[in-house]
């Protein structure tokens, strides 16, 4: 084999390995997301389609509606509490199980609502930098721009933005853009603590 075949051999094999090692991070050139054991409380419903969990407002009617995560590995008889109209069931639970960036993967035993007891979500003390309205256009910004953005409202000077999981890069990303103390972001789905 000549020099140059050579040459344009090593150079089509480099450009490959780097096309593959492109396929392995996500958009941007970010680390694809990885499997984290998480735990999310909030209504648990299924259409027929398969059960959901919202993490976000759920519609008050009868049943129930909203715009949830898929669930994997969920099994109705597994749990207690369910309640069924026109096909549709549903129910309250904290669901454990792990979050790999699209759906949470049943892991464990839900737990019924009403006997689950979160920590509550750390705030900040004092008031923030933003008016009202700065942290409304903000939250308005973010949820154009985040997937798993679930809401946003003005809390203490504040633009208080929930998500479906945060590993920390999105607050990162909000300090960045906004100055530290602007933003704060919550996650619905929050690391599972083995105790």
């Amino acid at each position: 084999m000549g020099i140059n075949r050579r040459a344009g051999l090593l150079a089509a094999l480099g450009a490959l390995a780097i096309a593959i090692a492109g396929c392995a991070t996500g958009a941007g050139g970010a680390a694809a997301p990885t499997e984290t054991a998480v735990i999310g409380a909030g209504t648990v419903i299924d259409d027929g389609d398969g059960a959901q969990l919202c993490l976000g407002p759920v519609g008050l009617s009868e049943p129930p509606t909203c715009a949830g995560i898929p669930l994997a590995g969920w099994r109705w008889e597994a749990v207690d509490g369910a309640s069924e109209t026109a096909g549709v069931r549903w129910g309250t639970w904290a669901v454990p199980g792990t979050w790999d960036g699209e759906r949470l993967a049943v892991d464990g035993d839900p737990v019924p609502l009403a006997l689950y007891d979160p920590m509550p979500f750390p705030w900040p003390d004092g008031v923030g930098p933003l008016s009202d309205a700065d942290a409304a256009r903000i939250g308005e910004q973010l949820g154009a721009r985040w997937d798993g953005f679930l809401q946003s409202s003005p809390r203490d000077g504040r633009a208080d933005v929930v998500v479906a999981y945060d590993d920390g890069s999105l607050q990162e990303e909000a300090d960045r853009a906004y100055g530290e103390g602007a933003v704060v972001v919550t996650s619905a789905l929050r690391p599972l603590v083995e105790g």
